[in-house]
């Protein structure tokens, strides 16, 4: 065997008798010479014979480092740093990373000496090298953390933003103070992803960078005033805020309008009046926003007209004002100030207008993705007739090729609101799950989109568009030749129907009409799309134990048909306002309510309900309800009381911010899919799109759980692998997400983050059980086969 195919036998020897194989092991050493090797072997006599290995291992290390320095001053800009495969990080690491870590974590006398001086004589220090820093030293490491920085912008390519990003991220976490005007020169940098990067690092310092962002909203350059409004908008006080309010209305450059905007959203007071909105319109008039049409094909003379809620038509140039604000949303969302006149607006009279600008983009305008606008705006003023033809849209486009238009299209749909919009978009994340994975992505994403929009939880919008199909409680009415009869969902979610007496029949009786035929082929067809979504959000909401107030759980659960199957093959627990557990129950057919002693109960109005977890029940409590849904020839829907349990860890105790999965990948569709169906969501959007984190809110229990994601993958661009960072637990809304913003803890003493140890076992289980999955799938799994066999 090679040399390197004989470490893994060396492991397993020392393993089974160190004693006996050490002197053996050491001998072969000797003649190695290849550092990965030597690195290699001296790990694992380290681990057995610590006290005879450390001072050989750290001269090894000191061996590493001063030779990689060598090569490095002598490649100059083309070093390359040799590297090793290591299976337990899934990535190939350095012998510059491998040796500083080691000095580091060890602690090594005048090792951080050696260190600085070796790195400030580089011409470019690696971002891994930097991490490795920044974890052992700190604060520390701040000045080879800047002179790294300062390195990779002279010598390096800005095309490449990865670990400028992490270099900037790094400097945020730090007190950086010693180096704020280098970083103010750094807003004013030529390259507008290092402006952008410096703007985000200097908001960091809170009120003491505002009155220097202040100063650059002044600046007649729009590049330089676009900063000072970044970095207001992300310090979002009082002072900011104000700042903002007032340079908005003046600010010509709409890039920089649109920075304002955003710090703004959420914080201003009263929506405003008609009157202020006039005002507005104005302003935007002053400033030459609103001279004439934006397309030929949008001409406001050529459009129907819009109304006013009092009645009175919208002038010429709040259509133009309308069509202006909505042509700068660059994704599909409602421009702020566009909001703002849609609430004014009767939209009830608005559908001849969306009919017309969908009619013009598609006609006219050759449904050019940089006038989508018009999608938004035709969905959100339509009615039946767009929402249908949006959707075929979305089909015609995913069949030609236009991926992305067929993403825009869906997240319109969503924006309009309707439940039988929102029905459609729920379908397209169902048909496109496999194939066309950037739509059905789409939709799912749209949810929450909406749900933002509109103000409500995506939870509480998911329950507003299970229909009844026209039922009266669980069962319909109709008649056949004469007599009548009842149809109703079967505990297997399928259609039966019962006669005068009681009879059940599995299929529609001799002598049903076409139309009643017809009708009740399609409700069965509904029914099937609902279940194949709505099983798996019900899992979602035993894991985050979402509960509700007992009558709105009755209304809808106890009265609509397709809801009520899941109250019957589900167990539920009564819960106080605490959300402690009061008493169990399951729901028979004919709509009795059962505790655990047999008896008949009704449900009090100050009871919250919800899902039991295994977790809350006793031994006998679960034996006995798993026993009454056997008996009761009822199959779970989903795994709830036999669901897998993750105890917690004790090596997790005093845990606050996890590096335990940090490094999983997985492809960005699976790995963004998984996570929506496990109902987590997404978190900042960050420069370039990408996404930092998601998360998951255990509402009732008042956490929320964060995971950082360092992959590539952002909004729209799914293509490359996701990668795994920390792990987290927060106070829920403690911590905030959105563009720009990077609130997320990343010093494991913040105080907003919880240690494992208190983290209810419910909340700890699932979590965990969530990042099983990503570990047994882990993307670098078939990587390591591949290097194995290469």
């Amino acid at each position: 065997l090679q040399f390197e195919n004989q470490i893994p036998v060396f492991e397993k020897l020392l393993a089974f008798n160190a004693e006996l194989y050490e002197p053996l092991i050491e001998k072969r050493v000797e003649t190695v010479k290849k550092s990965e090797n030597l690195i290699a072997i001296n790990n694992l006599l380290l681990a057995h014979f610590p006290e005879k290995y450390q001072p050989r291992t750290t001269e090894l290390m000191f061996n590493v480092l001063s030779k990689e320095h060598h090569i490095m001053q002598s490649a100059g800009l083309h070093y390359n740093p040799s590297s090793t495969y290591h299976q337990s990080l899934g990535r190939h690491v350095t012998f510059l990373e491998t040796s500083i870590d080691y000095l580091l974590k060890n602690n090594i006398e005048g090792a951080e000496a050696i260190i600085h001086n070796v790195l400030k004589k580089c011409y470019r220090i690696p971002i891994e090298v930097i991490k490795v820093i920044a974890l052992h030293l700190g604060q520390n490491g701040l000045d080879l953390i800047m002179e790294g920085l300062r390195m990779n912008i002279q010598n390096l390519n800005w095309e490449n933003t990865h670990s400028f990003k992490e270099y900037f991220k790094l400097l945020g976490t730090l007190d950086f103070r010693k180096y704020e005007e280098e970083v103010w020169a750094l807003s004013a940098h030529k390259t507008k992803k290092i402006r952008e990067l410096a703007a985000v690092t200097l908001s960091k310092l809170g009120n003491s960078s505002i009155s220097k962002a202040t100063v650059l909203l002044q600046h007649k350059k729009a590049d330089v005033r676009q900063v000072g409004a970044l970095i207001l908008s992300l310090i979002k006080t009082d002072e900011a805020i104000a700042i903002l309010n007032n340079a908005l209305e003046t600010e010509k450059n709409d890039d920089a309008r649109d920075l304002m905007l955003e710090g703004l959203k959420g914080l201003l007071s009263a929506p405003p009046t008609k009157k202020q909105i006039q005002e507005k319109i104005q302003k935007a008039k002053e400033r030459g926003k609103i001279d004439g049409p934006l397309e030929t094909w949008l001409d406001d003379a050529q459009l129907p007209a819009l109304s006013y809620l009092d009645g009175t038509l919208l002038e010429q140039d709040a259509t133009r004002f309308l069509l202006y604000r909505m042509s700068r949303a660059k994704e599909i969302r409602i421009d702020l100030e566009a909001k703002a006149l849609f609430d004014l607006l009767d939209k009830a009279q608005a559908q001849p207008f969306a009919k017309a600008i969908l009619h013009n983009y598609f006609s006219l305008g050759g449904a050019d993705s940089k006038q989508k606008f018009c999608l938004t705006l035709g969905s959100i003023l339509g009615g039946d007739h767009e929402i249908d033809l949006l959707k075929r849209k979305v089909n015609e486009w995913a069949e030609a090729g236009r991926g992305k238009m067929a993403e825009y299209a869906v997240k319109a749909l969503a924006l309009n609101g309707s439940t039988k919009a929102l029905r459609g978009v729920e379908f397209f994340s169902r048909k496109y799950k496999n194939k066309n994975k950037n739509i059905g992505a789409a939709a799912n994403e749209s949810f929450g989109l909406v749900a933002e929009e509109l103000g409500v939880s995506p939870y509480d919008l998911a329950d507003a568009i299970i229909p009844d199909f026209g039922f009266d409680g669980l069962f319909k009415t109709f008649d056949v030749q004469g007599d009548t009869f009842r149809a109703f969902i079967g505990n297997d979610f399928k259609l039966a129907f019962l006669n005068e007496d009681n009879k059940v029949f599995k299929s529609l009786p001799k002598g049903t009409t076409k139309e009643a035929q017809d009708e009740f082929k399609e409700i069965g067809k509904e029914i099937r799309d609902i279940v194949k979504s709505q099983s798996s959000r019900l899992e979602q909401y035993l894991v985050i134990q979402r509960k509700w107030a007992s009558e709105k759980w009755q209304a809808f659960f106890m009265t609509n048909p397709v809801m009520f199957v899941y109250a019957i093959r589900l167990i539920w627990g009564a819960y106080d306002e605490n959300q402690q557990l009061l008493f169990t129950f399951k729901v028979d057919e004919d709509q009795t309510l059962i505790n655990e002693e047999g008896d008949e109960i009704d449900l009090a109005d100050d009871l919250f309900i919800g899902m039991v977890h295994p977790l809350q029940l006793r031994p006998d409590q679960l034996t006995y309800w798993t026993e009454a849904l056997y008996d009761a020839d009822l199959s779970p829907i989903f795994p709830q009381l036999q669901r897998a349990i993750i105890p917690f860890d004790e090596k997790d105790t005093g845990v606050t911010l996890s590096q335990q999965f940090q490094g999983i990948q997985m492809g960005g569709y699976a790995f963004v899919a998984r996570l929506e169906k496990s109902g987590w969501f997404r978190g900042s959007v960050v420069d370039g799109g990408g996404i930092s984190s998601y998360y998951k809110d255990f509402s009732e229990l008042g956490i929320t759980a964060i995971l950082m994601q360092e992959g590539s993958i952002g909004v729209g661009y799914l293509d490359d692998n996701a990668e795994i960072g920390g792990l987290m637990f927060v106070s829920k809304k403690s911590v905030q997400f959105g563009s720009y913003v990077y609130d997320e803890p990343s010093n494991k003493n913040d105080t907003r983050l919880i240690s494992f140890e208190n983290i209810p076992p419910i909340v700890y289980s699932e979590v965990m059980s969530d990042m099983q999955f990503f570990k047994e799938n882990d993307a670098r799994q078939s990587n390591e086969k591949a290097n194995v066999t290469h």
